[in-house]
């Protein structure tokens, strides 16, 4: 997303650990002409460069999932950058735009409230977190997209130090009231695991990512 970097963000760091993943869900306005992944895709293909999103800015997790699901779904919505997350949700109870997709943290609260609807989650299978609701993937099949949190530290640290820290945040994120307040209060699926597989993992998601932003012409600038 950036024409020029002072570093290589795939060699630049040493990966620690990978802590959580936080589910997304796509949201719409609770009087929208669509209720799950099926009909939301037949009314965008219906609609091309009709229905419109809302994101934290460009090149945030709500825009890149959003210009994943288009791709991949074979559909045109129109981007809206906002400023903040907060403005994601907000903008969509507003009526300023038809559809986000968010974390499920950050929207829960209006679903239950009924301010918003949820019409796929971006998880592969269901979510404990909205059993009723659909994952897109059954409309798409192969999507899925989400936020993470890990800890990195820079290239070079010696291993020891490295493998001493992945110890002590394994430990932590495995305490009950640690994990509680991660998959309770924040709808964070806890991961753990060692350091050789979070670096797995960011392979993986750069080489997921990376063709996205190129072919949806994402810059961080906008």
């Amino acid at each position: 997303m950036f024409e020029r970097l002072a570093y290589d963000p795939a060699h630049a760091f040493a990966p620690v650990v990978h802590l959580v993943n936080l589910p997304m869900v796509l949201i719409a306005q609770p009087d929208a002409p669509f209720a799950n992944p099926v009909s939301f895709v037949a009314a965008a293909r219906a609609r091309p460069d009709t229905l419109t999103y809302s994101s934290a800015g460009p090149g945030g997790a709500s825009h890149l999932a959003m210009a994943l699901l288009d791709s991949m779904a074979g559909i045109r919505t129109v981007h809206v950058p906002y400023r903040s997350g907060a403005e994601v949700v907000a903008a969509v109870i507003r009526k300023e735009v038809d559809v986000a997709i968010t974390t499920v943290s950050s929207a829960m609260s209006f679903i239950r409230s009924g301010s918003v609807k949820p019409i796929g989650v971006c998880t592969a299978t269901m979510t404990p977190l909205l059993p009723q609701v659909d994952p897109i993937a059954t409309a798409v099949p192969g999507f899925a997209a989400g936020t993470w949190h890990g800890v990195l530290a820079p290239a070079g640290i010696p291993p020891a130090v490295i493998a001493a820290a992945n110890t002590a945040f394994n430990a932590a994120i495995s305490m009950s009231v640690v994990r509680q307040r991660l998959e309770t209060a924040q709808g964070a699926e806890v991961v753990g695991g060692s350091p050789e597989v979070f670096g797995s993992f960011i392979s993986a998601e750069i080489a997921k990512w990376g063709p996205v932003v190129r072919s949806a012409g994402i810059r961080a600038n906008g």
